[in-house]
């Protein structure tokens, strides 16, 4: 019997109707099994029958899987499945075990479970005039199946013990030791979620402390998953890079007079601008050297420093074309932002006019003092009423567009200074893939801004609402 302490098993049997001699005749020792406590799920499955999406599910979920060998089974158009490639990969890295059954003479290479054990395990057909007896290859495979189990359940017994103290610890060195021990179990996929969920909250819980560039780049690094904390993190980088205190603090420090400059460059109505011009002219009392030694590397110019350091020449020019881009694109954004704001006050202004002329019409139109009913009057006063019924929607509905749109511009700013950050994260980490779907959003975004600054009064008072962006159409025409 089987120890106490050890882990029951769950056993597969699969195999084609024209089969059913050979599963009844094997099943009968693979209940036996069941009988003698190897096994604590024990189910037979017709390929015919079998639903590949459901079987996945028992794929990764049992210990055993015995296929009746025949041309019946590998002929079905089932058996061709992939979920029978992650079966043969599941059997190869130990996750399960896997055998086929030789019932009748097959060539087991020429299917996708070529890499799986056979039974018995000297390669004989079990119909073969070679064996003794009847039941002879049977019982030999049998025999077989019987010491795998009690290696098996020693082995998950292992397993369990040691994921149950991986879970008890709930670290990611638990997680870790776990993961080097058993890299393909069936907790596997688990483990390493809950080892990158652990770590990624504490390098989030790090940088947030610490709220330097240095922590959030380490967090970009990470295989995080939380969106909303990647784009802030993004962000906090580029607020770091341009935020002007800490942009002169670190200049202070240097040596060059190049960093005085570029501070002028970034904050050209800056607070410190008198005193950075005094020390351009300080250095330039005598001959300056082509570069000055740097005490270290700038906050503000970290990224773009590890970039030079760590990026091929080709990579690095890649990077700064890109850049260069993304800089216009800020300027342009700018100059859009300026204009958008100055219509959310320009146009309300240009609607005082209309209003009341509407107003003075309607006035002359039904003069109190001398009313008098008439067909024609009533007929005209009504028109006026519903004309500017209908010119006060339009007027609500352009201003709200106009708030739309300038509500766009500023997450058209939050988003492009993301993407500056994500371009160099993204050839830093070596991933084309952000690098690519980062310059896709730029393009977009510009092509936003674009339609923005087309629009006069006359689009946002008659705003007729697209059922796609013209990029989108652009786009699905290329």
């Amino acid at each position: 019997m089987v120890a106490a302490n050890t882990q029951k098993l769950t056993a597969v049997f699969i195999y084609s109707r024209k089969d059913e001699y050979f599963k009844e005749r094997f099943g009968d020792y693979l209940k036996l099994l069941q009988a003698d406590d190897y096994l604590l799920g024990l189910s037979f499955q017709d390929i015919e029958s079998l639903s590949p999406y459901r079987f996945r599910e028992k794929v990764d979920n049992s210990d055993i899987f015995v296929f009746a060998s025949s041309p019946h089974l590998f002929a079905h158009r089932n058996m061709k499945h992939p979920v029978f490639r992650r079966l043969a990969s599941y059997h190869q890295t130990g996750r399960l075990w896997a055998a086929a059954l030789i019932c009748r003479p097959w060539k087991l290479e020429d299917t996708l479970l070529r890499s799986i054990a056979r039974l018995p395990d000297n390669g004989q057909p079990m119909d073969a005039p070679s064996w003794k007896t009847e039941d002879e290859p049977y019982l030999l495979a049998y025999n077989i199946l019987r010491r795998l189990c009690e290696e098996r359940m020693e082995k998950n017994a292992l397993l369990e013990q040691s994921w149950k103290l991986a879970q008890r610890s709930h670290d990611v060195e638990g997680y870790h030791t776990f993961l080097k021990s058993y890299p393909h179990s069936r907790y596997s996929e688990e483990a390493r979620n809950l080892a990158d969920n652990l770590s990624e909250a504490q390098l989030w819980a790090e940088a947030k402390e610490g709220k330097n560039l240095q922590h959030y780049f380490r967090y970009l690094l990470s295989p995080s998953q939380q969106k909303e904390r990647l784009e802030e993190a993004a962000l906090k980088i580029a607020e770091i890079e341009e935020d002007e205190e800490r942009f002169w603090l670190d200049t202070k420090t240097q040596k060059g007079v190049e960093f005085f400059f570029r501070y002028k460059a970034m904050f050209p109505n800056g607070k410190h601008r008198e005193e950075a011009e005094k020390q351009i002219r300080k250095f330039l009392k005598k001959p300056i050297p082509l570069a000055a030694g740097h005490v270290k590397a700038s906050e503000h110019h970290y990224l773009m420093h590890l970039a030079y350091k760590r990026l091929p020449e080709e990579e690095y020019f890649s990077l700064s074309s890109y850049l260069l881009y993304y800089t216009r694109l800020r300027g342009y954004l700018e100059k859009i932002a300026t204009e958008v704001s100055w219509r959310r006050y320009q146009y309300p202004l240009v609607l005082v006019p209309v209003f009341l002329a509407m107003a003075l019409a309607f006035w002359q139109s039904t003069p109190i003092a001398s009313f008098h009913f008439s067909v024609s009057g009533s007929l005209k006063t009504l028109f006026i009423i519903l004309a500017f019924g209908v010119a006060l929607f339009h007027i609500f509905r352009s201003l709200g567009h106009l708030y739309t749109d300038w509500q766009g511009v500023q997450e058209a700013l939050r988003a492009i200074k993301q993407s500056g950050t994500f371009l160099k994260v993204g050839y830093l980490s070596n991933d084309p893939k952000a690098v690519w779907e980062t310059l896709i959003r730029l393009r977009r975004l510009e092509e936003q801004l674009q339609a923005i600054e087309q629009k006069n009064f006359l689009d946002y008072l008659f705003h007729k609402r697209q059922a796609r962006p013209e990029w989108v159409e652009r786009e699905a025409a290329d």
